[in-house]
C-alpha cells in the first residue's frame, strides 16, 4: 500500500508493480479516514506501506506526527500479520538554513526510530527514506527493494538517498 495526499505521485510508485502496489490517496487534512479502514483490513498481512504525505507538506511537523501516529494505527495489524514494512519518505531540503524541512527531516526519521523500537519484536520494519527535496523519485527503487522478500532480513533504519 502507497499512501499520499497526490494522484501523480502514487501512480508513478503504483505503475512499478500494480499487482503489488495500491495506491491510496488521503488528501490533506483527511488522515482520519484511515481509521476507516483499519477494521476493513483487520489482520491481511501487509507487506509494505508507504507514507509519501512528508512530501505534500514538507514544513508542517505535527501534521505529519498525526499522519504517521494514524498510518501505523491504521496498519498496524496488517503489518505484523505480513512481517512487513512501513516505509516513510521525506525530503531533504537543498538549502541548510530551511529550518522547517530540515526539522522535519529529523522528527520523522526519530519519529521512525522510536516506531521502530517499538515493533521490532512483532517483527515490523520502520524506514525513513530521505531524499533530495528536487528528486522525490530517488526512493522509487528502494521501496520496490523494501517489498520484496530479500529486504526482510533488513535491520529498521533511515536511508538517505541521493
Amino acid at each position: 500500500m502507497a499512501i499520499d495526499s497526490r494522484t501523480d505521485r502514487l501512480a508513478r510508485l503504483a505503475v512499478a508493480h500494480p499487482e503489488r502496489i495500491e495506491p491510496l490517496v488521503i488528501a490533506d487534512g483527511e488522515t482520519d479516514k484511515l481509521s476507516l479502514l483499519k477494521d476493513a483490513w483487520a489482520d491481511e498481512p501487509i507487506t509494505l506501506v508507504v507514507n509519501l504525505m512528508p512530501l505534500s507538506r514538507p514544513v508542517d511537523i505535527s501534521a505529519q506526527m498525526r499522519a504517521l501516529s494514524m498510518v501505523l494505527r491504521t496498519t498496524l495489524r496488517g503489518l505484523v500479520a505480513g512481517k512487513g514494512t512501513l516505509a516513510t519518505v521525506v525530503a531533504r531540503p537543498g538549502d541548510p538554513l530551511a529550518l522547517n524541512a530540515q526539522g522535519l527531516c529529523g522528527a520523522v526519521a526519530r519519529a521512525g526510530e522510536a516506531v521502530a523500537a517499538e515493533v521490532h519484536a512483532k517483527g515490523v520494519r520502520v524506514h525513513t527514506l530521505s531524499v533530495p527535496a528536487a528528486h522525490p523519485g530517488a526512493a522509487l527503487g528502494m521501496l520496490i527493494h523494501l517489498g520484496s522478500g530479500t529486504a526482510q532480513n533488513l535491520k529498521s533504519t533511515t536511508f538517505h538517498l541521493d
